[in-house]
């Protein structure tokens, strides 16, 4: 076994793949053998063995556990080894931890701990105190080797049981590791350190099951660990790096701020009295790693000192901790005092100067379009020493703004300074610094320019001069071409202030960046800048200022189209979008915008599956089809159109993101025409191909996107759908109706019907006579539907409609609901019922102003009908409060075992109270039964009201200040929601129904008026609904009836 497992493992080695091949799969063949764990293990174990093949065998044994140790594993396959072959499997690679190769010793811990996994502390319930014998052995390579194992044995395999038991007896063996210096290489002394740093989030882990003890725990511990952090932090870093073979000492630094930040982020109290200390300590390593960070990582051809084990000590790693924890510590109160105008600042420079772009960081980007622009995105960075940087600078800026800003303005007058010292002394690398400040400026510029504004409203001096660096600074950074980076950084940041750019200035950096697009001599880093640059200016600059060089700038940048991709093609997209938004795109003429299409539909051609670029695609389209200069409109659908639905036509039915993108983009041609103005057969062209193409799909998506489509023709131009007939005389509405009857068929997604409500709606609004023939049909594939509808979406999409044709032509509406029964329903309902059951469940989840208001228009109509079949329809009422439910907290489980059980009220007492809820909801009904008195809270909860800030009041459980800050975020006033803000509306949102009669009525002043006429008159026994009533909702009729 030994022999012909040694001469796969070998195999394993072969660079020839058939050879390797071969001897894997031979290997797995051998693997159940009784004797195959044993075999590997010796074969590990062996010192006579060369260390690649030792390492070949620990991966194999790995596997040998996975795969036939114990059911534990997922991957386990059956023919465990006995007892004794286990023991001797353990016991072999716990002896490989104290090898004298460190590989060997690596490898032996991943194999141990993945044991450990299943077998400890049953089956090796020694395990633990050999390893921390191990951990305490004067041997440098067996603490290394045990130290190794605990890393991964406390992240999984301590449990509650053993938790304080075995930290008891760990933590003062790593203490005394940690204080050995002489004894112990610092990477075993950082590996300690991550080892505590462990043990401190399974404590956390179990701080709700055993609060006292962890508190107990952390009290003991953390002082004297944080006490010892400071001495190791004391130690004078620059002593260290004076050896230039290897850095491993830094990694003991670094351990310490990881921990540090942990312990900052479950257990702050903890560090309360020690953060001025250590914050001093974070500032001062920053300041010394600076020096050899220039040296060895601004340089692309430098090469820094390594570990003695391959261990990264790269100084971005080292520092990112020092940052994050800077970072965490600006978040808190507990060192606000430390954060002050001087610490700020040379913070701020220190960081500015750690942020620098790096030697490797200019290669990258130098002819990477798409890494500059990722790397430049917020959205998209990755981890990164100047992202940790950014992080910090806005942590200052959120907690300590306008002390914040005044050391960002400190810092960068001090190296825009320096910069120019270095540049006339003839560095090279002068603009690095100058470059980061900017950068960070310009990350930040919504906050500079918000505290900017704050102080000056304040009548304070303002606490950064950005003009000036617009006026005096940056002009003469934009014509430097042999400094690509900042060159383009200058255009950058200008764009990004210029709400304070002065009167005149900013036509120039347009017109500059618009040069550096030209230029043929310009590089990638600038030719992004100056497209980022123009997106930025075009946004915010007065439109006056770019309609004379629009038309140029979207001839610079339509060529970037064809030759750009990923990161950089969606820039330019959004450029351009920018551009072509300007004064409603007034200036384009019909040829420049054919040639725009053109490059959307070759974009999309090769893109056609990148949705970010579509959705981009998408509004370009749009765009380009609601200018009003005559013939744009015109010359974009010619040209799109056709080829739009040959794509439509020629895709396949297995391409179905080809057709589903196709009907979107064909959709932005139809949301950019005006009412009436789809133009002359734009139906005629699109009809065949769209219903061919939707009646033979099933994929959801692509039918989705044609029902918008045709709520777009029908809003936009309904006599073309009207006009159009297929080879068998259907018409076009017919078409789109069969369409909308297979949609609504319950073997069909509910996900596609939450857009038919809009189609129906509009076809009801905009098609005249033309649907009455089918309306019936119609109306009952709806309320059949209704039945086995289950989400809000599907039944709003069916009862509104409902509820605009009760409002239109209520009685003719009910008479078709009473003349047939649901489908598929026990006991039998009317179509009627199955409604009025259905939508007084709902009506309180609709989302949508004008959804809101038809549904409460279409109950005010049903009250004031007077047809008896509405007057016995027993619906849902109040839920029943049982003395089991009553101030308890329903879990599912409860739920369960306690349903919920609801009184049964007729119809017209719950439409009602529905009306009543909404008019309550306004506001207005909230002012009248405050004026009567205040309603005590059924809920249980005042307790939640308490504040620990003394008698200040709450609104909403909340305090003033922050209650205004969510209402600001939610677009409404403290106390209610504005009825004319679409922001929160879901669903037939169009500009149709916003300008509809609904949208813009008084809907307080029509319920109050109706409630008002009801009672005077009583309307079908008003009086006596009301009596059904509970006694808040009377209060309230009473309120609103008397006019009060």
């Amino acid at each position: 076994m030994d022999t012909e497992l040694g001469r796969c493992l070998t195999g394993t080695l072969n660079p020839d793949p058939n050879v390797r091949i071969k001897a894997e799969l031979r290997l797995g063949e051998l693997l159940p053998h009784p004797d195959a764990g044993s075999a590997l293990a010796a074969i590990f174990v062996s010192k006579d063995v060369d260390i690649a093949m030792r390492q070949s065998a620990s991966i194999v044994l790995r596997k040998y556990v996975k795969e036939h140790w114990s059911p534990y594993f997922a991957f386990f396959k059956g023919s465990a080894a006995p007892p004794e072959v286990k023991e001797s499997i353990r016991t072999a690679v716990f002896h490989a931890l104290s090898d004298t190769s460190s590989k060997v010793r690596s490898a032996a811990a991943n194999v141990l701990s993945l044991i450990a996994n299943s077998d400890w502390p049953d089956h090796c319930p020694d395990l633990l105190n050999q390893l921390l014998a191990l951990l305490s052995s004067p041997s440098p390579d067996a603490v290394h080797g045990a130290m190794r194992v605990f890393t991964e044995f406390v992240k999984d395999d301590l449990t509650e049981d053993h938790m304080f038991s075995v930290l008891r007896q760990l933590l003062p063996v790593l203490m005394t590791i940690i204080g050995s210096p002489q004894q112990h290489s610092p990477l075993t002394r950082a590996r300690a350190i991550s080892v505590f740093r462990q043990c401190l989030s399974a404590l956390y882990m179990v701080k709700e099951q055993h609060p006292k003890g962890v508190k107990e725990a952390v009290d003991a511990i953390l002082p004297q660990w944080i006490d010892a952090f400071i001495v190791l932090l004391d130690h004078d870093l620059a002593e260290e790096m004076v050896n230039e073979n290897n850095w491993d000492a830094l990694l003991v630094c670094m351990q310490v701020f990881k921990t540090l930040d942990t312990i900052q982020t479950i257990f702050s109290r903890s560090l309360k009295s020690y953060s001025s200390r250590l914050l001093d300590a974070a500032l001062r390593h920053l300041q010394i790693l600076l020096p050899p960070f220039e040296r060895y990582y601004l340089d692309p051809s430098a090469s820094p000192p390594l570990s003695a084990e391959d261990e990264d000590v790269s100084l971005s790693r080292i520092a990112c901790p020092i940052i994050d924890f800077t970072s965490n510590a600006a978040r808190g109160s507990a060192a606000r005092s430390w954060f002050e105008p001087v610490h700020l600042e040379q913070l701020t420079c220190t960081i500015f100067r750690w942020i620098q772009m790096t030697g490797e960081d200019e290669e990258s980007w130098a002819n990477n379009a798409n890494a500059f622009v990722a790397h430049e995105e917020d959205e998209s960075q990755e981890y990164s020493l100047r992202v940790a940087g950014l992080d910090l600078l806005a942590c200052l800026l959120d907690r300590y703004s306008a002390s914040a800003t005044r050391a960002l303005q400190g810092a960068t007058r001090r190296l825009v300074d320096e910069s120019s010292q270095e540049r006339t002394r003839g560095s090279s690398e002068w603009w690095r610094p100058l470059e980061a400040a900017l950068a960070a400026l310009g990350a930040h510029s919504m906050s500079v320019l918000d505290t900017i504004e704050d102080e000056e409203a304040c009548n304070r001096p303002k606490p950064f001069d950005v003009e000036s660096l617009l006026t005096n600074v940056i002009p003469s950074l934009l014509t430097l071409t042999e400094y690509p980076f900042l060159q383009g950084r200058s255009f950058v940041f200008a764009s990004q202030y210029t709400k304070r750019l002065p009167a005149g200035l900013a036509s120039k950096y347009v017109n500059a960046a618009v040069e550096v697009l030209e230029a043929s001599e310009a590089g990638v880093p600038v030719k992004v800048s100056a497209v980022k640059a123009i997106r930025n200016f075009c946004a915010q600059v007065d439109d006056s200022a770019i309609v004379p060089i629009a038309p140029r700038i979207i001839k610079d940048l339509g060529p970037f189209l064809l030759v750009t991709s990923e990161d950089t093609l969606a820039l330019v997209l959004e450029a351009i979008n920018v551009v072509v938004e300007i004064d409603d795109g007034k200036w384009l003429d019909p040829e420049l915008a054919q040639l725009l299409s053109q490059a959307v539909l070759e974009v999309w051609t090769k893109n056609i599956k990148d949705p970010i670029l579509l959705s981009i695609l998408d509004d370009l389209l749009t765009d380009l089809t609601r200018s009003p200069a005559a013939g744009v409109y015109q010359a974009v659908v010619s040209h799109s159109l056709p080829t739009l639905c040959n794509a439509l036509a020629q895709a396949k039915s297995g391409e179905s993101w080809i057709a589903s993108s196709a009907i979107d983009l064909i959709c932005s041609l139809a949301r950019g025409a005006s009412r009436g103005g789809l133009g002359e057969g734009f139906f005629a062209t699109l009809a065949p191909t769209l219903f061919e193409c939707l009646g033979s799909t099933y994929d959801q998506e692509t039918l989705e996107n044609g029902i918008v489509l045709f709520t777009l023709i029908v809003r936009k131009d309904p006599a073309q759908l009207l006009a159009w007939s297929d080879g068998i005389g259907q018409t076009g509405l017919s078409n789109v109706l069969n369409l909308i009857a297979r949609l609504l068929s319950p073997s069909e997604s509910e996900s596609g019907g939450l857009v038919i409500g809009d189609l129906i709606i509009h076809i009801l609004r905009n098609t005249g006579d033309a649907v009455l023939p089918v309306l019936p049909d119609l109306m009952k594939a709806m309320a059949n539907r209704m039945a086995s509808a289950k989400t809000i979406g599907l039944l709003q999409s069916l009862i509104i409609p409902f509820a605009f044709m009760i409002h239109t032509h209520r009685d003719n509406v009910l008479d078709i609901l009473e003349s047939f029964n649901v489908a598929g329903v026990e006991p039998p309902k009317t179509g009627l019922e199955m409604l009025i059951a259905t939508w007084t469940e709902n009506t309180e989840s609709f989302r949508g102003l004008w959804s809101q208001r038809i549904s409460n228009l279409g109950l005010c109509s049903l009250l004031l009908s007077g047809r008896p079949g509405l007057q016995t329809i027993q619906v849902k009422g109040d839920m029943i409060i049982k003395p089991q439910t009553s101030n308890v907290i329903i879990t599912r489980s409860r739920a369960k075992q306690t349903p919920h059980e609801f009184e049964s009220v007729t119809f017209p007492v719950k439409a009602l109270k529905l009306l009543l809820h909404d008019l309550h909801a306004s506001g207005d009904a909230a002012a009248i039964t405050a004026r009567n008195g205040h309603v005590d809270s059924d809920d249980g909860d005042s307790e939640w009201a308490d504040s620990d800030d003394g008698d200040e009041k709450l609104v909403q459980g909340l305090k003033q200040d922050e209650f205004a800050y969510l209402s600001e975020i939610l677009g409404s006033k403290a106390g209610q929601f504005d009825e004319d803000e679409d922001g929160l509306d879901g669903g037939l949102d169009d500009e149709d129904l916003k300008q509809d009669p609904v949208s813009t009525m008084d809907m307080k002043a029509h319920l109050i008026s109706f409630l008002q006429e009801c009672a005077r008159q009583n309307v079908n026994g008003f009086h006596a609904i009301v009596d059904r009533l509970n006694a808040e909702e009377m209060m309230v009729v009473r309120r609103v009836v008397e006019g009060n």
